[in-house]
């Protein structure tokens, strides 16, 4: 009976430790499924074509961006008003009635150089959260160009884009969004933001 006894005592740690290592690794794993800002929200190209600076977004499923949570400031030149897609309208439990985006965001800003300015630089700030989820900070990225060195923007389509965005359907759907079709001579020139 006293070895039943003992083998008992020395086995209910072992279950323990057992369980413990179990759950430990739920956690970590759970850590690991967090997302980095840039994973979520990558700010995947800037182009620049003519007098026109496009910015392009890939949101990972189940997270979306704030509009009014972007902020946009210029050095080197001057810029115009962004051509924001239709988003989707949402009631956030922080900030309240918000236009997001989900999946991709693509953002024309129509923009004029200053008069010798060898560098134009553009500081876009950017917040978004994980959908019944997490959200992030808001984020800070610097682009800078040459203006001098444009692309001319092609003679057929409009000097402005119009803009696009691929709205996930959502409990409170936005009223007809629609995604034009691709518009001819806007892979002339990019930027890699290196990650």
């Amino acid at each position: 009976m006293q070895r039943l006894f003992l083998l008992l005592l020395l086995l209910i740690p072992v279950a323990w430790a057992a369980d413990f290592g179990f759950n430990r690794n739920l956690v970590i794993e759970q850590e690991n499924s967090v997302l980095t800002v840039d994973q979520a929200f990558h700010l995947q190209k800037m182009q620049v074509e003519g007098k026109v600076i496009t910015l392009k977004w890939d949101i990972t499923d189940g997270y979306y961006l704030y509009r009014d949570k972007t902020i946009l400031k210029a050095e080197g030149m001057t810029l115009g008003e962004p051509q924001w897609p239709t988003g989707a309208e949402i009631n956030d439990e922080m900030f309240g009635k918000q236009i997001v985006y989900y999946q991709t965001l693509t953002l024309p800003i129509p923009f004029t150089a200053q008069p010798n300015a060898k560098i134009a630089t553009l500081t876009v700030t950017y917040q978004g959260c994980q959908v019944n989820g997490i959200c992030y900070p808001p984020t800070t990225q610097t682009l800078s160009f040459d203006p001098n060195q444009v692309v001319p923007a092609a003679t057929n389509p409009p000097l402005t884009p119009p803009a696009t965005s691929t709205p996930a359907p959502t409990p409170t759907p936005a009223a007809g969004t629609t995604t034009p079709p691709p518009q001819a001579g806007l892979d002339n020139f990019f930027l890699t933001i290196p990650t």
